[in-house]
């Protein structure tokens, strides 16, 4: 062990980085072995405190002796884990969400199928998979901008459904339109006692026709994009029957009040002349014009 600590003090003032970092690399070992020597030969005693003694020094002769904080060897960690302490620990009564048998993964202890490692596994398996990862700053910078822009443009999107409302249900080619702030509609109370300065830029229309007239005036739509989620910026359109509620047959989707003709809007920010233009193009290529 002498010769090693000469030699690594000699390699730190002359050899090479790879020189040092395999000379530290045999010290190191031979410390560790040492410690669990003494470990295991003091494991018997009935004194925990006297047992524990000779390692105490033994191990701060290993943080400390040699004087280079960057080459700590985390001795007693390492045989805490080889010795299986960390499993134990989780069975204390304090780690129920590692210990116990997780339902969403089929009755499966986080401690028994991943032993020590089942802190970091419950991470990924559970936390990572429910929360998602951790964002990077750019992308948290983004996040905490359109929150604190979210009001803005909440009004723009209220703004503009608004007239796109007036203007589907005044158009000849419309034969209804689904939005409460209209006095028709089931929930026109709800809407005015909830939503005083107007709210719902999500909504759906029907376009006089069927499934051939709704398909076309969708096409022809510019401004508009074709996408199936909704609350965007950006004005979306869909025709429900044949994507979201594909699924259900011709009763069930009357159930709902969705029809071959029915077509979704979702009202984003743009300005309203461009919605209504692009509106108007979509009627006028179903008329064939």
């Amino acid at each position: 062990m002498e010769k090693l600590q000469r030699l690594f003090h000699k390699m730190l003032r002359f050899g090479t980085g790879d020189q040092r970092a395999g000379v530290y690399k045999k010290i190191a070992a031979e410390k560790l072995t040492a410690a669990q020597k003494i470990r295991h030969r003091f494991a018997r005693k009935t004194s925990l405190k006297e047992g524990l003694q000779p390692f105490r020094r033994l191990r701060r002769h290993l943080f400390f002796g040699m004087g280079h904080k960057r080459h700590l060897v985390y001795a007693e960690d390492m045989t805490k884990q080889q010795r299986g302490h960390h499993r134990r620990s989780f069975r204390s009564g304090k780690f129920g969400n590692i210990a116990d048998p997780n339902p969403s993964y089929h009755g499966v202890s986080f401690a028994d199928a991943a032993g020590p490692a089942a802190f970091v596994t419950y991470i990924r398996a559970i936390l990572l998979r429910d929360t998602g990862a951790t964002i990077s700053p750019f992308n948290a910078f983004l996040l905490l901008q359109g929150t604190e822009t979210l009001s803005l443009r909440i009004e723009r999107h209220v703004e503009n459904t608004k007239k796109v409302v007036e203007f589907l249900a005044n158009h000849p080619q419309v034969e209804k339109v689904n939005h409460p702030s209209l006095p028709d509609h089931p929930d026109h109370a709800l809407y005015e006692k909830y939503f005083p300065n107007g709210g719902a830029s999500i909504f759906t229309f029907n376009i006089k026709g069927g499934r051939e007239e709704a398909f076309k005036f969708i096409d022809n739509l510019k401004v508009f994009s074709l996408l199936a989620n909704v609350a965007d910026v950006k004005s979306l359109v869909i025709h429900p029957a044949s994507t979201t509620h594909s699924q259900l047959n011709d009763e069930e989707l009357a159930e709902q009040q969705i029809y071959q003709n029915t077509i979704r809007l979702s009202i984003g920010t743009e300005h309203i002349d461009d919605i209504i233009a692009d509106l108007e193009a979509g009627f006028a290529a179903v008329c064939g014009e």
